[in-house]
C-alpha cells in the first residue's frame, strides 16, 4: 500500500486497517516527517477501512479494496 501524507507531522502516526466487522487487521507506525511510504500488507481480497491516527485523533479515513 502506498501512503502519501501531504503535511507530515513530527509525531508518529498510526495506519490502521479494519475489516467491515470492525476487526483490526493491520497496524503500522508511520515514520514522522516522511510524506511518502510504501508499506507491504498481506490481506485477503475484500473491502476494508483504512485510518491514519495521530494520538487519539483520526486524521484520515478511506475505504480500501484489496483485489489481486
Amino acid at each position: 500500500i502506498n501512503v502519501q501524507v501531504l503535511e507530515p507531522y513530527d509525531k508518529t502516526q498510526h495506519l490502521r486497517i479494519f475489516d467491515f466487522s470492525g476487526r483490526l487487521c493491520f497496524e503500522h507506525m508511520l515514520d514522522p516527517g516522511v510524506n511518502f511510504q510504501q508499506i507491504p500488507i498481506d490481506l485477503k481480497d475484500g473491502a476494508y477501512v483504512a485510518q491514519i491516527r495521530l494520538g487519539k485523533i483520526t486524521v484520515f479515513t478511506q475505504k480500501l479494496v484489496v483485489n489481486r
